[in-house]
């Protein structure tokens, strides 16, 4: 149960939510570049990069300022490291949005083995896990904010999606290692980074979650 936050506490809180909401902008967008890459809409594809971009830049911006406040700030120091680690590891998602983005923007037009691999059942439910991760993530930051009861279960959702995205890339790496024969050597490595740099996204998501865990255990009992 996390009590009734003090002023302090709950302004980092509400960055932080602000910060999710970015980190959250940055993956659905990216999630949007897929789908416009897979139906070879290019125009919209690069919309959605520089939307990506534009989250990322945003939500570097804030963290910075989450940093300065909680670095200077009057917490206790556990709480304070704690605070520092969650937006490190938040900060994460949003940079592996990015540099997946950046990836698949330099692999446009998809090739035919790019196509298959996105338009395969198992990369729809990749992207599916990989949104539900980072969504997770945001409800149990804004149930945080909220000063009510936070529940191991809500946390626990976040390593639940990680783990469905694990079983999906390891899949889709099974696929891509299928038809390394249909495709130049170069584009089969950057393939293997593209699918590896989404994992990243959930890993990161995962790992903040794994620092509200020890928030919830130390902090706020």
């Amino acid at each position: 149960m996390l009590g009734p936050l003090v002023r302090r506490e709950a302004k980092i809180f509400a960055d932080l939510l602000r910060f999710g909401e970015m980190n959250r902008m940055a993956v659905n967008s990216l999630v949007e570049m897929l789908d416009a890459v897979a139906a070879n809409n290019l125009e919209l594809a690069s919309a959605k990069y520089r939307e990506v971009l534009e989250n990322e830049v945003a939500a570097d911006f804030l963290k910075r300022q989450i940093s300065e406040a909680v670095a200077t700030g009057n917490f206790f120091s556990n709480l304070r490291e704690l605070l520092l680690e969650l937006s490190e590891q938040m900060d994460l998602i949003a940079d592996y949005s990015k540099s997946a983005a950046r990836s698949l923007h330099y692999l446009s037009p998809p090739s035919p083995v790019m196509a298959k691999l996105l338009t395969s059942e198992a990369f729809a439910r990749y992207k599916e896990s990989l949104r539900n991760c980072v969504e997770a993530l945001f409800s149990t930051l804004r149930a945080l904010m909220a000063g009510g009861r936070v529940g191991l279960e809500t946390v626990h959702m976040i390593e639940k999606w990680e783990e469905e995205a694990d079983e999906q890339k390891d899949e889709l790496m099974g696929m891509l290692y299928l038809m390394r024969n249909e495709v130049e050597s170069s584009e089969f490595l950057l393939l293997r980074e593209f699918v590896l740099i989404l994992d990243n996204v959930c890993d990161a998501a995962e790992d903040a979650g794994d620092v509200i865990l020890v928030m919830l255990a130390t902090v706020y009992r």
